[in-house]
């Protein structure tokens, strides 16, 4: 399988949602995936940009939300990157020693 890859730039808003998993399913139809890989991918991609709107940009929808996927081979990639507000490094610190 080739290697493909999409960014897209949306509006740090929760009518993003859709965009979103249409851009993440035409991303996807060719790569003839398993519809339950598709479907955990489309939310979980779902739940990182609710995250971001309602925690880290605090719904302010002037804020924007960079999305990469990419597939090379059989691996599917989605990063998404805001600019808003930052976990605090001592939970961080927490989570990384959970078990």
């Amino acid at each position: 399988m080739a290697s493909a890859s999409i960014e897209l730039q949306l509006s740090a808003a929760l009518d993003s949602l859709e965009v979103l998993s249409v851009a993440l399913h035409q991303f996807v139809e060719p790569l003839s995936l398993d519809p339950a890989v598709v479907y955990q991918a489309d939310l979980a991609a779902s739940e990182a940009l609710t995250n971001i709107v309602r925690h880290g940009v605090n719904y302010d929808n002037n804020q924007y939300v960079k999305v990469k996927l990419i597939c090379d081979g059989s691996c599917l990639k989605m990063t998404l990157i805001d600019h808003g507000k930052q976990i605090p490094a001592d939970i961080l610190s927490t989570l990384s020693h959970a078990p």
